[in-house]
């Protein structure tokens, strides 16, 4: 996704008059395709050759896999004068974003960390939580998860204070959430605080 790949097109006029042909591609989205020359005029017996290029956003919605193409060739008068096929493959691409909410809560009420998949294929990610300076146990501590592509995943997960305060005002306790996608090791830190009594 978000490369170009080109698919050269042989088109031969067998007929007894000249015509002009444009190429119709079906099997991607238009907003993927160039082509070039769009229209050709070949005279009895002439062959000439038309340049498809094929560019596929990098985006989710550009799934990763094979695409059958039809090619027709479309005289002046809009009939089919030829047709070809083709396959193209769409490799996957990694992308995701995280995100924590609320970054700031009591002990022991649950919080949110959602992973969004913004690659192209479906993808695995290992969530982990980590008390900075040890005072908070974490349920789960860790988690692996699958994410579909596009799709945004919310994982719930409470802090506690490992141990209790009889006396004194309450204190903040720093934690962080890795996140880290399994396919390249990227990974997003994801900062927060939870208040213990």
């Amino acid at each position: 996704a978000g490369r170009q790949s080109s698919l050269k097109v042989d088109v031969y006029n067998a007929g007894e008059t000249v015509v002009a042909c444009s190429i119709a591609v079906l099997g991607v989205g238009a907003e993927w395709l160039t082509i070039a020359p769009p229209t050709v005029e070949l005279m009895n017996g002439e062959q000439k050759t038309v340049e498809v290029r094929i560019v596929s956003p990098r985006a989710a919605t550009s799934r990763a896999g094979e695409y059958p193409l039809h090619l027709s060739a479309i005289d002046q008068t809009g009939q089919q004068a030829g047709t070809a096929s083709a396959t193209i493959d769409l490799l996957p691409f990694a992308s995701f974003g995280a995100g924590l909410s609320p970054t700031t809560t009591p002990a022991g009420k649950p919080m949110i960390a959602s992973i969004e998949n913004k690659g192209n294929a479906a993808a695995k990610y290992q969530l982990l939580c980590r008390s900075l300076d040890g005072k908070l146990g974490f349920t789960p501590e860790s988690e692996q998860v699958a994410v579909e592509a596009g799709a945004t995943l919310p994982l719930q997960f409470t802090a506690r204070p490992l141990k209790r305060r009889w006396i004194g005002h309450a204190e903040t306790a720093s934690f962080e959430v890795a996140v880290t996608a399994e396919v390249d090791k990227s990974k997003e830190i994801l900062k927060g605080e939870a208040v213990c009594p």
